[in-house]
């Protein structure tokens, strides 16, 4: 039996290795910052008198949603959006799009 070893082996994980060596974000640690207002990022959104302006200038030009849409190949449901003022994430670049397919300088 002196061939046996009795003493006992602990087991560790890797995963508790990172958990020691990662600085944690908490209040009260030497590594905890607060967010600031500016580093939040700010949505840009449609204003009020972009969506009426492109919904004027669709309705100038005697054209559905569905037209607008088919002319530009994206779908309708994002043209309403953007009529409606309810678009997400609002781009720019789609939007002047839009107005200049409708003869709208932006």
């Amino acid at each position: 039996m002196y061939h046996q070893d009795w003493e006992p082996v602990t087991i560790h994980s890797s995963e508790s290795k990172k958990r020691e060596s990662r600085p944690q974000n908490r209040p009260g640690t030497k590594n905890f910052q607060r967010l600031c207002e500016d580093d939040i990022p700010q949505l840009v959104t449609i204003t009020k008198e972009q969506s009426v302006a492109l919904l004027e200038a669709r309705n100038s030009q005697k054209l559905s949603q569905k037209d607008l849409a088919k002319k530009l190949n994206i779908d309708v449901s994002t043209v309403q959006q953007y009529e409606n003022g309810k678009i997400k994430n609002f781009n720019k670049k789609l939007y002047t799009t839009m107005m200049r397919n409708l003869g709208v300088k932006v």
